[in-house]
């Protein structure tokens, strides 16, 4: 039995006629009543009285046909399903995050989504770099934002933006206090440049759909990102000069404690973890309360602490993270997916001049 044998059959019944039926189905008469005996043959039984015209629905005609007209409606349904999705008019989109940079760039994205799409239902699942990567293996996820590199290279990715990476120091640290005198001393003799003359402002700049930002240029970079370059030897504070101080870092599992422990390697020394937080928030309250220094990404800073940490700019070749949407390389998107991964090049317009680094890009150890 066969979705064509039902749909001739339902035609047969609903005209009581083979010739109205096969010009219905534009089919050859013929034809179609060949298909009728084939499934009166699967069957076993007759399903019409050919003997009187028009032509009756026998017994087990009659007993078929409720069943014959549900199963065309439900094929229907799912054609129109399908239509439905295909038209981003209904259906659902599984977005994975980390929580410290989806709080501040997925609100207005998912904003203007659902409000192009109003029919799709957007999910949020955040979790660490870790969980995110297994997510995304798995399916769990159709999108998930993250840090480059991928964890994997079964997944696929669309950078959205580049951003510095800045020290966060207590407050009253003597190193806060030289930078804030280096900055004073070098504004009076520098000419000014605008509103963005503090490398710790300027080094990149939030995307343009937040406030008071615009989508950095992405160039390939060194290890932990690809990153707009400063002029090199930017004034700020070496890494080096917090070697001996207690770090603040993000939990294993977390693709920024990776970061930030290359960070350290690359400048000599190993960090002396003092405490471990999976909130970005936390580190910054500590350190704000003068137990140790860490690094923050600048969308993470939070200026909002009474006292605030001094968020300084690294001196040297620029600290970056590069933050992307990724998937799973082999299996296709869906529909809602790609939809997403076009907005975001409409709110990121720089992801379109990013130069993809070499497959054997890989993340720093997380030991």
């Amino acid at each position: 039995m066969n979705l064509h044998h039902i749909r001739y059959f339902v035609s047969v019944a609903r005209h009581r006629s083979f010739t109205r039926a096969a010009a219905e189905n534009m089919v050859a008469q013929p034809s179609l009543s060949q298909q009728i005996r084939r499934l009166e043959e699967e069957l076993g039984a007759p399903l019409f009285d050919r003997s009187q015209t028009p032509v009756r629905l026998t017994d087990a005609g009659e007993a078929l046909l409720p069943h014959a007209e549900a199963i065309l409606r439900q094929v229907e349904a799912a054609r129109a399903a399908v239509e439905e999705r295909l038209g981003l008019r209904s259906g659902r989109l599984v977005l994975g995050s980390l929580p410290m940079t989806g709080s501040r760039l997925l609100p207005r994205a998912i904003t203007a989504y659902r409000r192009r799409y109003p029919g799709i239902q957007v999910i949020l699942r955040e979790e660490s770099t870790l969980r995110l990567t297994e997510l995304a293996l798995s399916g769990e996820t159709d999108l998930t934002l993250t840090t480059l590199p991928p964890g994997s290279p079964d997944l696929d990715w669309q950078p959205l933006l580049t951003e510095p990476i800045l020290l966060a120091l207590p407050p009253d640290h003597p190193l806060a206090a030289a930078w804030r005198q280096q900055e004073g001393d070098r504004q009076q003799t520098v000419p000014a440049q605008g509103p963005t003359s503090n490398p710790a402002d300027s080094a990149a700049q939030l995307p343009a759909d937040l406030p008071g930002g615009s989508p950095p240029p992405c160039q390939a970079g060194a290890e932990g990102g690809a990153s707009p370059h400063p002029p090199a030897g930017q004034p700020g504070v070496p890494l080096s000069a917090v070697a001996d101080e207690p770090f603040l870092v993000m939990k294993p599992g977390y693709g920024f404690r990776d970061l930030v422990l290359a960070a350290c390697h690359a400048a000599g020394f190993a960090p002396r973890i003092a405490f471990e937080s999976a909130q970005i928030e936390t580190l910054q309250a500590m350190v704000a309360a003068g137990l140790g220094v860490t690094l923050v990404p600048q969308m993470a800073t939070d200026r909002s602490l009474n006292p605030s940490p001094a968020f300084v700019p690294l001196a040297g070749p620029p600290l970056t993270r590069t933050l992307a949407l990724v998937w799973r390389r082999d299996r296709p998107l869906p529909r809602s997916a790609e939809a997403f991964l076009q907005l975001s090049s409409e709110l990121w317009p720089s992801s379109h001049d990013f130069q993809r680094l070499p497959e054997t890009w890989k993340a720093p150890s997380s030991s």
